[in-house]
């Protein structure tokens, strides 16, 4: 039998992961989105 601290730990990780692509996905969009509206104000 598998320890319930070993199942929640792993999903915790699990969890940590996603948000964290999902973080610099967003942060990476945001960023160059940014980058692209400042280029094109200056042109």
């Amino acid at each position: 039998m598998a320890e319930p601290y070993a199942i929640l730990l792993a999903g915790l990780v699990q969890i940590a992961i996603e948000a964290l692509k999902v973080f610099g996905i967003g942060l990476l969009g945001g960023a160059g989105f940014w980058l692209a509206a400042r280029l094109l104000r200056t042109s």
